[in-house]
């Protein structure tokens, strides 16, 4: 039952606001709601298990890098925001149409404080996400999307919980910089709805449920 619960807290954290229907434009907020806000100015800890450069973020585009391993990098240092519990900065990586989807940003960052209140009295936490590079990209008008998979591990009272499942990788300027949304709550209607455009060449992975390993 806690193992369970755990997942169904972990979701609440990873998916962020790739699962809410959008607001109606009254309450979307003001414009520093919608991902205009500034990056955070503290360095990005480093995570044994994503090991990104000090200086990586999801905005940040490395010189002579391929667009494939920009995204992978970007995607990398973003969960490294995340295992470090530093939610102004994973809002930072989600692209402007998913924050307006969820209310905004003082909505998402609500949401991500809710949901690491939970993991924390079940005795959950998020130990690693391993991000591999992208596995399919496709253009839909002036954005590039890519199919980013991604293991996320937890570490919860019975073991270790293991969540495989992806991030859509979102560039509005040809693949230099990226945002993400978790997979694990996208749909191609919601998708439809954030993204008119949105390239039906690109193939949805499925998401399985998250499995106890030891």
């Amino acid at each position: 039952m806690l193992v369970t619960r755990a997942a169904a807290v972990v979701s609440l954290v990873l998916v962020g606001c790739a699962r809410s229907p959008a607001p109606s434009p009254s309450s979307q907020g003001s414009q520093g709601e919608d991902g205009s806000h500034a990056p955070a100015s503290s360095s990005t800890p480093t995570a044994p298990a994503l090991a990104p450069s000090s200086s990586a973020s999801a905005g940040a585009a490395r010189p002579g890098a391929t667009r494939e391993e920009r995204c992978q990098e970007a995607a990398r240092a973003c969960g490294a925001r995340l295992i470090a519990g530093d939610d102004e900065a994973v809002a930072d990586c989600m692209p402007p149409e998913g924050l307006r989807a969820s209310g905004g940003r003082t909505a998402v960052l609500a949401e991500l404080a809710k949901g690491r209140g939970e993991m924390a009295s079940g005795g959950v936490r998020i130990e690693r996400a391993d991000i591999d590079a992208p596995r399919e990209l496709a253009s839909g008008d002036d954005h590039l999307f890519a199919i980013v998979p991604q293991r996320v591990t937890l570490k919860v009272p019975q073991g270790h919980l293991l969540s495989r499942s992806y991030l859509l990788g979102v560039s509005t300027d040809g693949g230099d910089t990226w945002r993400f949304l978790d997979g694990a709550g996208l749909d191609r209607a919601r998708l439809k709805r954030l993204f008119p455009r949105f390239p039906e060449a690109l193939t949805l992975p499925s998401v399985t449920e998250p499995e106890l390993v030891p």
